[in-house]
């Protein structure tokens, strides 16, 4: 009986000193594994941070073509056709290397519209504030200048 309590106070011991030197390593492990990330974050350029409201990385695309910053004011859209359902968001412009800076380095991967942008419509009334508006499908550009002209003149 004596050699048996022997053998189970050594297989105690062997488990016991195995599921120290377990735990020894697994915090060993999860204090080396986590490293803090350091760096500065990526940011535009200040030219571009300037002009945020009018950032010509936003974009319109109509017909199947994209158009941005001064080329919106050039879209191939005529002012008794309605307008709604032809245009739509173009996808985000990416910067080129003068527009985007990362000072350590890194490369801008790809910039996606999370989450998706929605269009509001705006139009401009007699006293020159903006007033956001629903066009209907059916809307033109022209019956739009008269509902203003004779909503305001009355």
């Amino acid at each position: 009986m004596n050699k048996f309590s022997n053998n189970t106070y050594l297989i105690h011991w062997f488990y016991l000193l195995l599921f120290i030197y377990t735990q020894q390593t697994f915090a060993s492990l999860s204090q080396t594994t986590a490293k803090v990330i350091e760096g500065t974050p990526p940011h535009l350029s200040l030219p571009l941070e300037l002009t945020i409201d009018n950032l010509n990385l936003f974009g319109l695309k109509i017909y199947n073509q994209n158009y941005y910053g001064e080329e919106v004011n050039k879209l191939p859209i005529t002012s008794n056709y309605p307008f709604k359902n032809k245009i739509q968001i173009a996808p985000l412009k990416q910067p080129n290397e003068q527009e985007y800076l990362d000072a350590d380095g890194d490369e801008l991967l790809f910039l996606t519209e999370s989450p998706q942008i929605n269009m509001t419509w705006y139009s401009t009334d007699s006293n020159g504030k903006q007033v956001e508006f629903q066009p209907n499908d059916t809307d033109t550009f022209c019956n739009l200048g008269k509902k203003i002209f004779t909503h305001h003149s009355k």
